[in-house]
């Protein structure tokens, strides 16, 4: 059975009795916990002979590999010792890139650009101001920036705030990757498994443990309207570029107008409103499930941006879904889990609605058509 294995400090540890890892396509960070038992004090593992040797400490670092693949490169940041009839240890930790998340900026972290500079390079000369040694990675041709797109730093500003501004602009997802480099990507870019997963009433060949499949109209609108304006400041009341996305399907009375924090021409802004409705279709249907192993042919792991056709008579799908949030368990005593949510396959590209809504029925069944 394939299993997880963690480092502590470039060294293995397999004393854990629950470890935990998260990952989601639209959060840049990914996260890991861990239960250790121990037989003793912690301070008496912290010394010996006055000589620091123990390597679970608070910013030790921390990876983890599945069939040698590396799916996790960070630090511990917490750690908390319980005890009960026994003594347990519990360490949690997020990627490298939570720096991205965590450090704040000022007004010299960038410095004008000309024209021609692409996301990637904004991204490494933003990550080298700040001596962040990330490698930034394209799955995807963004497009160029032009000096007119140059976005003002704010003081106090989450760099990855600063940067996903940049981002939205070419509606393109910052994700980390197992190493800890980040990959400017699309939904359109994932990688089709050729696996099927199946939960059927009598199946024979069911290899889901159980699922949960959720609907939820509220965040659907007939109209997405994205105003922003072609100029370097950007002020709320001075908005003269307009991009509209329709739904016909939804409500005529449900409209969302929403201002764009960064200055657009007029495409950009229909493709910032296409983004969006796809975005909050993602939020419509969620399914999720449960299944025994880590790696959908014994080999690749699963992972965020994969296809993945999924027969649920229970939940009348039958259509390729792509996963947004893989979690992975392995526990002492319950064995290993891997609970996959997935989406809309086209959640997070640029189609329109109205033709992603040609396709609803052929994807998801007679569920959604109705909707």
């Amino acid at each position: 059975m394939v299993k997880i294995k963690l480092y502590i400090n470039n060294k293995p540890y397999d004393g854990f009795t629950n470890i935990t890892f998260n990952k989601s396509f639209i959060n840049l960070v990914s996260t890991f916990s861990a239960i250790l038992p121990i037989d003793k004090p912690y301070s008496e593992y912290l010394k010996i002979n006055n000589v620091q040797k123990y390597p679970i400490i608070i910013g030790a670092s921390a990876k983890i590999y599945i069939k040698g693949k590396i799916v996790f490169n960070g630090y511990i940041e917490k750690l908390s010792i319980k005890q009960k009839e026994s003594q347990v240890m519990k360490i949690s930790g997020r990627s490298i890139t939570a720096d991205i998340i965590d450090t704040t900026i000022n007004k010299d972290i960038i410095t004008r650009f000309s024209n021609n500079t692409t996301l990637k390079q904004i991204c490494e000369r933003v990550l080298k101001n700040i001596g962040l040694n990330i490698k930034v990675l394209e799955s995807i041709d963004t497009g160029k920036f032009s000096k007119y797109d140059f976005i003002a730093p704010q003081v106090g500003q989450s760099l990855f705030d600063f940067l996903n501004q940049y981002a939205k602009k070419k509606q393109v997802f910052i994700q980390t990757q197992g190493d800890g480099s980040i990959k400017l990507l699309r939904s359109n870019n994932a990688i089709d498994t050729g696996s099927q997963l199946l939960l059927e009433s009598n199946g024979k060949n069911n290899n889901v443990l159980e699922s949960d499949t959720s609907y939820d109209i509220s965040r659907l609108f007939n109209k997405y309207i994205c105003h922003a304006q072609t100029q370097l400041t950007f002020a709320v009341n001075d908005t003269g570029i307009q991009g509209e996305a329709i739904d016909s399907s939804i409500r005529k009375s449900r409209i969302s107008n929403f201002i764009s924090d960064t200055n657009l021409n007029t495409g950009e802004a229909i493709n910032r409103s296409k983004w969006q409705s796809n975005f909050n279709k993602s939020q419509f249907m969620i399914y999720t499930c449960k299944v025994p192993h880590l790696t959908y042919d014994n080999e690749n792991v699963w992972d965020t941006n994969q296809l993945v056709h999924i027969i649920d008579t229970y939940a009348d799908i039958n259509s390729k879904l792509l996963i947004s949030d893989i979690k992975f368990i392995e526990d002492s005593e319950s064995g290993i889990v891997a609970e996959l949510t997935m989406v809309m396959k086209d959640s997070f590209n640029l189609i329109s609605v109205e033709e992603q809504r040609k396709q609803l029925e052929k994807q998801v069944g007679q569920t959604l058509a109705n909707v």
